[in-house]
């Protein structure tokens, strides 16, 4: 079942067993079960409580939270200091979802690529982001990056990505 993107659904995250808890939200009933031998990450699940409740939830395999965004950014390739505008569209402590701007699909950017990527939050404070990345997934213009210089206590991307 795809997820209707309208649609605002309960959303249940692996730990690093790959279990899941989920929570009726009816009862407060919590099912408990090991969500790698499904496939479904980044589906909607139909599920029956006990008690009868039947609810739709997404369950998620990623360890870490990711939110989705839309932010204005730049990227300079370390390897060939090319540099481009970029759109931000999912964001995350360990990584980054960004898209080059529309036209630009021959970005030449390859798996393995450094990058440094900027681009500022949408806070109160505007607060600028800059880190380098490794390009994990190249698909047409949509790049996926994993930071190379992770920062638990980096206090504003910690607090813009709350849940």
């Amino acid at each position: 079942m795809e997820i209707d993107k309208t649609e605002k659904l309960p959303t249940f995250y692996a730990n690093k067993d790959n279990e899941v808890a989920i929570h009726c939200p009816k009862c407060k009933f919590i099912k408990t079960f090991d969500a790698s031998r499904l496939n479904v990450t980044g589906k909607s699940l139909k599920v029956r409580c006990k008690c009868g409740e039947v609810f739709k939830c997404i369950v998620e395999l990623r360890k870490i939270y990711r939110k989705a965004v839309k932010l204005a950014g730049k990227y300079v390739n370390l390897k060939t200091g090319m540099t481009d505008d970029i759109l931000v569209q999912d964001l995350s402590y360990e990584g980054i979802g960004f898209s080059v701007f529309v036209g630009q699909m021959f970005h030449n950017l390859q798996k393995g690529d450094e990058l440094e990527v900027s681009f500022k939050l949408d806070d109160a404070k505007k607060s600028e982001i800059r880190k380098r990345a490794k390009v994990r997934v190249v698909k047409d213009s949509f790049i996926g990056a994993e930071f190379s210089d992770i920062q638990w206590f980096d206090k504003d991307l910690g607090f813009y990505l709350l849940p």
